[in-house]
């Protein structure tokens, strides 16, 4: 397929986006009940990525899910989930929103409540200079770990508030006790699953070399990467030191080093897969890393 193809496909592919986005706004005025008010606003997200999102707001609060409309967009293509279906199951999100209001309440009183929700997230540094200014953080090479605090988490969905310079000023506490605590309920709220290529694909079990490591839902699972012991739990695994890929900020894949792996052969895969496969704003990067007893280095 050419340049001139792809383009007129891109095209065709955001005029169809903005045509489903336009039905689904329509729907979710006709289907809004009285007292819901719709609120759209423009958000910025990993990478600097902006997505608009909608919330609904019912008479008497302030707090609601958020819900990205390209994701809708997404289930479109994918299942043929239609416009109507889509305004249906947002303004179902309300019965979320009751759930939204304590967790919130938590996050803004004591930090002995809110701190046992905190989890982590693995970013880009050079893709989030402006946002690493305002949040706690700690560097990791080129990758920078991040922390949310959980407002809820279903089979429907899940939703998240970031930490910010001044929620750790409010609740008086220091960066490294902080820090401390965030790893470990890190663990306990989002566990860390290792497995192969296979087994994540849901083919028959069978000898490989190449694994993934997520967490149990699978969003945000390449953080499980600094949970407390994963570095040694990795090596005690699979033997011998690892190479760690950078999937996307979803997961990363290890593979076992046994001496015919180029590493500049690794690279460009990656940096490949970047720029075909993964979203912008599921970007992680494109080093490739070797875990060993002395730590993670980027080579």
């Amino acid at each position: 397929m050419n340049k001139w193809t792809t383009a007129g496909r891109d095209n065709h592919d955001q005029v169809e986006k903005e045509a489903y986005l336009g039905l689904l706004k329509e729907e979710l005025e006709r289907q809004a009940g009285e007292g819901e008010k719709l609120v759209y606003r423009n958000m910025v997200r990993n990478n600097g990525v902006v997505r608009e999102s909608v919330s609904v707001l019912r008479e008497g609060s302030d707090i609601a899910p958020v819900v990205y409309l390209d994701s809708c967009y997404d289930q479109h293509v994918s299942k043929g989930v239609t416009a109507a279906e889509s305004a249906q199951q947002i303004l179902h999100y309300q019965s979320c929103s009751e759930c939204v209001r304590r967790s919130a309440d938590a996050f803004f009183g004591e930090y002995e409540d809110a701190g046992k929700n905190i989890a982590m997230r693995l970013i880009n540094c050079g893709r989030n200079r402006e946002l690493l200014e305002e949040v706690p953080h700690r560097m990791v090479e080129d990758m920078a770990i991040l922390y949310y605090y959980t407002v809820f988490s279903d089979a429907e969905g899940s939703g998240a508030i970031l930490i910010r310079n001044a929620d750790l000023s409010r609740w008086k506490i220091s960066e490294e006790d902080f820090f401390k605590d965030a790893e470990s309920n890190a663990s306990r709220l989002l566990p860390p699953v290792i497995r192969s290529v296979s087994q994540m694909l849901g083919l028959p079990d069978q000898e490989e070399d190449l694994y993934v490591l997520t967490n149990t839902r699978g969003v945000y699972g390449s953080s499980c990467l600094f949970y407390p012991g994963m570095f040694s739990r990795i090596l005690d695994r699979f033997q011998t030191d690892c190479y760690i890929l950078p999937s996307s900020v979803h997961e990363v894949l290890i593979l076992p080093v046994d001496g015919e792996c180029d590493p500049k052969a690794l690279s460009l895969i990656v940096r490949e897969i970047n720029r075909t496969e993964v979203s912008e704003e599921d970007y992680l990067s494109d080093s490739v890393y070797l875990l060993s007893r002395q730590g993670l280095t980027c080579i």
